[in-house]
């Protein structure tokens, strides 16, 4: 079977249980990073409060975590088509999952805004690999759907953010959010093991080890029949380099 034939199995037929499963899990990782940015913003007159900060520096600290989203996307992102989109996921997870109750330990402007931006590089390389598992796991028909039900889960995260951390800082403190946040990311590393397969796209292009048998596992759940050997592989692309994109 080559690989434009056994692409096409997947993005011709139905939608199966899996295929929901990724689709899911990608849309509630997406949903706890819209909690993780906006946690500094919803903490910020807390600790505003709390540390006397002036304009001027809360300014910073709630644009660090953006700052290293944008280094996160040019750095972590391009990873994923060398090691593998699953991998990348549950890194980025453990990133900002550590950042985020590392931020809830801080007692200094400097120690916030460092993990702010650690929790920033872990989201920029994760976005990347998100939309691009949920593209490849639906069938055509549905992709153009499932793309935008993913998006959808940044905002509503971000507004069930502010509804939970309304009654947790006058009770526990602004560190709560965060930790609430880290446990909760830190517990979608399960998650993802379980239900997030390996992109079928880097296995057939990279061909790690085992490859063979991750593509034919997927295929079961999938539904589909197995294949005895790999296809042909087509020609590579090579990602950009950061230089050749602002050229």
């Amino acid at each position: 079977m080559a690989m434009n034939e056994l692409f096409r199995t997947i993005s011709e037929g139905k939608l199966t249980g899996m295929q929901v499963g990724v689709i899911a899990t990608c849309w509630l990782i997406n949903m706890l990073d819209g909690f993780d940015v906006l946690a500094i913003a919803y903490t910020a007159p807390a600790i505003s409060a709390a540390w006397a900060l002036s304009p001027e520096t809360l300014g910073v600290v709630l644009s660090a975590g953006l700052a290293g989203m944008a280094a996160g996307a040019l750095t972590i992102a391009p990873l994923a088509d060398r090691i593998g989109r699953r991998k990348i996921v549950m890194l980025c997870l453990l990133i900002i999952g550590v950042s985020m109750l590392f931020t809830a330990t801080a007692t200094s402007v400097a120690t916030l805004i460092t993990a702010r931006i650690i929790t920033g590089i872990g989201v920029g390389g994760l976005l990347a690999s998100l939309n691009t598992l949920v593209a490849e796991y639906s069938p055509d028909q549905r992709r153009s759907f499932a793309i935008s039900f993913l998006q959808s889960g940044y905002p509503i995260g971000a507004m069930v953010g502010g509804l939970i951390a309304a009654p947790l800082i006058p009770e526990f403190g602004w560190q709560m959010v965060f930790i609430a946040g880290g446990a909760a990311t830190l517990t979608m590393i399960l998650v993802a093991h379980f239900l997030l397969p390996e992109s079928l796209h880097y296995l057939l292009e990279q061909r790690p080890a085992g490859a063979l048998k991750q593509v034919n596992f997927i295929l079961q759940r999938l539904g589909k029949s197995t294949i005895t050997e790999l296809p042909n592989a087509q020609e590579k692309v090579i990602p950009p380099r950061v230089r050749g994109i602002f050229s």
